[in-house]
């Protein structure tokens, strides 16, 4: 949402004094299986050459020289945020949705705005997406509870191979 907000705000040269922001619309679905949060925004889209580039920390598609709280003390995006940290939201809520079991995925209109998907499973369907080392860890007392024993003494024989 975030970033959703900053590029709404600096939009394509947009001059925001003196006119209403497009709003930014917010859809939570929860299906038989998952839940999904579209947040869909109208601040210009990211090109497709550009759109890998998001997943990187500290990475900004903002231009260097545009500030989202310029011109307009109705939103100053640095009061709304703490700061001008930019560039770890996505991936980092990428991360955490991984981590669950889900996935966090954008499509783009260059030129037009941004769809982020976020895809979580319902509750107690996903272990937590870990590594093997961390699932098959001495004493078994993690994400592996529900793991029978043959399925992890097979696992750490085909590591031992």
């Amino acid at each position: 949402v975030k970033s959703s907000l900053g590029h709404v705000k600096a939009g394509e040269g947009r001059d925001t004094k003196d006119i209403e922001l497009p709003p930014i619309k917010v859809v939570v679905v929860k299906g038989a299986e998952d839940v999904t949060i579209k947040i869909a925004d109208s601040g210009g889209g990211i090109s497709r050459s550009a759109i890998d580039d998001v997943w990187s920390f500290a990475h900004s598609t903002l231009s260097k020289n545009v500030n989202p709280g310029e011109g307009s003390k109705r939103f100053d995006m640095d009061d709304f945020t703490g700061g001008k940290l930019r560039g770890f939201g996505l991936p980092l809520a990428r991360i955490y949705a991984q981590y669950f079991g889900g996935d966090l995925t954008l499509k783009s209109m260059e030129g037009y705005g941004v769809d982020a998907y976020i895809h979580l499973p319902v509750l107690g369907i996903a272990c937590e997406n870990l590594p093997d080392a961390v699932r098959v860890s001495p004493g078994n007392r993690d994400s592996s509870l529900r793991a029978r024993k043959r399925e992890v003494l097979a696992m750490l024989a085909n590591r031992a191979l």
